[in-house]
């Protein structure tokens, strides 16, 4: 495994050991690979057969150093795989974060237990990191850091932990006090350098597992401090660890870098997400893995994925045998097992050169600045804020591109121009419109110079019957000035005044008078009765009068019907126990009306004289006529004739018959 920070190309090859010796006394000998290696390049070459074999780099001429490269080698065709990131140009963050999604899982190394002490069936998904310390003398440290989910894949168990290594020299120093948080500083015999470890209780997994592993690293109170976390599923972060380090001299600065560039004990300031062996440089095999996996910095303003990642990783010592898959179809990093593995370079995300200037200080990517230059990804955003100067009379001077994000694509050079700006206020104490778009009763804006002022302030109407009338109307204002402006308004009341039959209102004739009127504002009403050709007459409720308008006014002139009623009489009758010849009247619907015609009599109780109607109680509901005559009747009088010719008759026979005897 190789990993070069050096600027230059060079010719590479792996000999055996003795085809390197015939080679280097100048024979043309077999090498086992053969290629080349440049700045930024990992280069992973598979070794097949054991034994002892020769890293050539070359030529190297003139050189007067060391070339810049990092090599290791691991065991058993193993290899750390996932996503590792040795950029080209410095990623400087304070946080670094991995995803990953699980679906399947099963690792198996049948000598874990015996060499390694680790599980059988133990597996790793690792996500390490650099964090460089710049200290008040201006030297650097440099710290290699591990947050680590531990599989125990038989038992469907985990538990997740972290790691510190102090990678400014080698073997790895660090003093239990110097460095404080949950867990202690240990011994790795085999390679007799110290670390600092901090584990979290085992637990149970069910599969699918997603989640992140989170490491963030800032300077506080002369100290660095590193921060490690997880989230799984969407439960939030769980800050398990907190570790502080305080070397022998004031941390002025810490933070991760991924760069193609070697710290001082010559390993690569690289990035990884990693799958491999449980732990104690142990290898594995994935018999079973299904997952997907992204490596990710924060800019200061966004989560980005780290650029320029290879499939393997060259830094962790424990690796996994080299039958994992590693795809990258849609920006996550698909890792699947048994499968093909080939160590490839699989992303690369160019950078560009970006310049901004400006005359006044504005705001890039986070930054107060009036010359900003720096590398970016492509893909990552260019944010420009507006940092607007104002003066104390309402004028302000705003830059031509503020809160704005470019996506970087291409070099860009970005002279930022500034304009002048007005503070324009309106104050109404009704919502207006302003510049078609704002309805405000307390509009305070800045207004680019030149540029209009429009207005529009529509009369506006309450569900009570008030409405309010603006003292300007619709104005537009090319504003080259501050501007304040007040606008008063002026109420009216809607007057609604309905009749069935035509009334006299200001002196319009109408059933339907409706109008907004000022207050004090007089309404003159004038009505009379109606009277119909029916005999119905309708009267109105309301008499003449004059109102004086002091709110909205809503009224309804009803009007009340009467009903002519006429009856007439050859005789006196009662009429409601009056006793007339002819009764007429207005009445109201409704009304009970009682008429009593008594019996008249004549010689004597002789002759009868009768009405056609006796009696009667009528309820008004309409005009009406009623018409009672009296009819004689001589019943008795026959009667009484009748009965005086029968005793004559009986008389003048008895008289007969006494004088026949």
């Amino acid at each position: 495994m190789l990993a070069s920070a050096d600027p230059h190309t060079f010719n590479l090859a792996v000999f055996t050991a003795q085809n390197y010796d015939l080679w280097w006394a100048g024979n043309a000998e077999p090498a086992v690979y053969y290629g080349s290696i440049s700045y930024g390049d990992m280069v992973a070459i598979p070794i097949t057969e054991p034994g002892n074999y020769t890293v050539v780099v070359y030529p190297i001429p003139n050189l007067q150093y060391t070339p810049q490269i990092f090599a290791t080698n691991y065991s058993y065709v193993g290899l750390p795989i996932g996503i590792t990131s040795f950029p080209r140009s410095p990623i400087i963050t304070g946080e670094v974060e991995g995803y990953f999604e699980v679906s399947a899982i099963s690792a198996y190394n049948p000598n874990g237990e015996s060499q390694y002490n680790v599980p059988n069936s133990g597996a790793s998904l690792q996500l390490n990191a650099v964090v460089v310390v710049e200290l008040a003398n201006g030297q650097k440290q440099y710290y290699w850091v591990q947050n680590v989910i531990g599989f125990i894949t038989d038992r469907d168990e985990f538990h997740i932990w972290d790691n510190i290594w102090n990678h400014t020299t080698w073997p790895s120093v660090l003093s239990s006090q110097a460095i404080t948080g949950n867990g202690e500083v240990y011994l790795n015999k085999q390679i007799n350098s110290q670390y600092y470890y901090y584990g979290t209780p085992f637990n149970t997994y069910t599969l699918p597992m997603s989640g992140y592993l989170i490491m963030r690293a800032y300077q506080v109170d002369g100290s660095v401090q590193i921060d490690f976390g997880y989230e799984l599923g969407s439960s939030g972060v769980v800050w398990y660890d907190h570790v502080t380090i305080t070397p022998y001299e004031p941390v002025v600065n810490a933070y991760f870098e991924a760069n193609a560039q070697l710290a001082s004990d010559e390993t690569p300031l690289d990035a990884e997400l990693v799958f491999a062996g449980y732990a104690n440089s142990e290898w594995t095999n994935f018999t079973s893995l299904s997952a997907e996996l992204g490596l990710y910095y924060w800019n200061g303003s966004a989560w980005l994925p780290l650029p320029s990642d290879y499939d393997f990783g060259v830094h962790t010592a424990e690796s996994a045998f080299t039958d994992v898959n590693v795809t990258v179809p849609n920006g996550l990093f698909v890792l699947s097992a048994p499968g093909p593995f080939t160590p490839s370079f699989l992303v690369y995300l160019p950078q560009y050169l970006m310049s901004v200037v400006s005359p006044i200080p504005i705001l890039v990517n986070g930054v107060e600045t009036t010359n900003y230059t720096a590398w970016l990804i492509g893909g990552e955003s260019l944010t420009i804020g507006d940092h607007v100067l104002v003066l104390s009379n309402g004028t302000m001077f705003v830059p031509s591109i503020g809160n704005e994000s470019i996506v970087v694509n291409k070099p860009m050079n970005i002279t930022i121009d500034w304009e002048t700006y007005y503070l324009v206020r309106v104050y109404s104490t009704i919502p207006i419109y302003i510049n078609g778009i704002t309805e405000t009763t307390n509009y305070t804006g800045w207004i680019r110079n030149g540029e209009a002022l429009t207005i529009v302030d529509y009369n506006y109407v309450l569900n009570n019957g008030t409405m309010f009338v603006p003292s300007m109307g619709n104005e537009t204002i090319v504003v080259t000035n501050p501007v304040s402006l007040v606008i008063n308004w002026y109420p009216k009341y809607l007057v609604t005044i309905s009749s069935a039959l035509p009334i006299s209102v200001n002196g319009e004739l109408t059933t339907n008078y409706t109008a907004w009127l000022s207050p004090g504002s007089p309404i003159a009403l004038t009505t009379h009765v109606y009277v119909l050709p029916n005999g119905t007459m309708l009267i109105p409720r309301a008499g003449n009068e004059t109102l004086t308008v002091n709110a909205p006014t809503t009224l309804a002139i009803n009007w009340s019907p009467r009903y002519l009623v006429t009856v007439t009489s050859t005789m006196p009758i009662y009429v409601n126990g009056q006793l007339v010849s002819n009764y007429t009247a207005w009445v109201s619907p409704g009304t009970t009306l009682t008429i009593q015609a008594p019996t008249y009599s004549a010689y004597g109780g002789l002759v009868l004289y009768q009405p056609n109607i006796t009696s009667a109680t009528l309820t008004i509901s309409k005009p009406i006529t009623i018409t009672i005559t009296y009819t004689p009747n001589y019943t008795r009088l026959i009667i009484l004739t009748i009965t005086a010719i029968v005793i004559i008759a009986v008389a003048l026979l008895l008289m007969r018959r006494r004088r026949v005897s």
